[in-house]
């Protein structure tokens, strides 16, 4: 099997409507060096309070249930529309970014990084991504949550690794098994794919915008 590099963009819109930063990280690689939140808030001070705040949460760890403490802050701070990143590889999306939009996550094209495959549009979710190469068809793996389920930082961050350790019809059976309640984008390897990109892209009912 190619050896497939996985790289994940998450644009973020700061409160004055501005693209703030477009965030790339290796799928995978979430040790703490590429974290970054944007607040959306009625005031300034109370912003910089909340991002002040995750990122003494973030100092403490970096999986996924350190996402959960930051949801569980958010929400008891009254705060509804957020957008936090780890290493570009766990996110959390809350409400919408200031335009009125679901926030969107960029995924690259496995085999040829610096090319999108395609964006997710997501509100109130967790995101979890992750790649494998090994003699498994699934170059990558993406899992989306419910923001408001208990520990699903934590789950999404489990479930990503979990779908990897299996094929494309494991993972499928899996996800239609109802054990969880999950939506998921997967990355198979096929060489005989359209355009000549060597994967297709396999999701459920979550919303999957390819790249033109």
């Amino acid at each position: 099997m190619k050896t497939a590099l996985i790289l994940c963009a998450a644009l973020a819109l700061a409160s004055c409507g501005q693209r703030i930063s477009v965030q790339t990280a290796e799928f995978g690689a979430a040790d703490g060096r590429l974290v970054h939140s944007t607040v959306i808030t009625l005031n300034a001070a109370q912003g910089r309070d909340a991002n002040r705040q995750i990122e003494e949460l973030l100092s403490c760890g970096t999986g996924g249930y350190t996402l959960d403490d930051v949801n569980a802050y958010l929400e008891e701070a009254g705060i509804a529309n957020a957008f936090v990143s780890i290493g570009g590889v766990l996110m959390l999306a809350r409400g919408r970014n200031s335009r009125g939009h679901f926030w969107e996550i960029g995924l690259r094209n496995p085999l040829t990084p610096e090319i999108f495959s395609g964006v997710t549009q997501v509100s109130d979710r967790v995101v979890a991504v992750n790649y494998y190469a090994a003699e498994h068809d699934i170059l990558g793996a993406v899992v989306i949550m419910d923001s408001a389920a208990e520990g699903s930082g934590e789950t999404a961050e489990a479930l990503a690794a979990a779908l990897l350790t299996t094929n494309r019809q494991g993972a499928v059976e899996f996800h239609m098994g109802g054990q969880f309640d999950f939506e998921m984008i997967l990355f198979v390897e096929n060489a005989d794919a359209p355009n000549s990109r060597g994967y297709d892209v396999l999701h459920t009912s979550v919303i999957f915008e390819p790249a033109r």
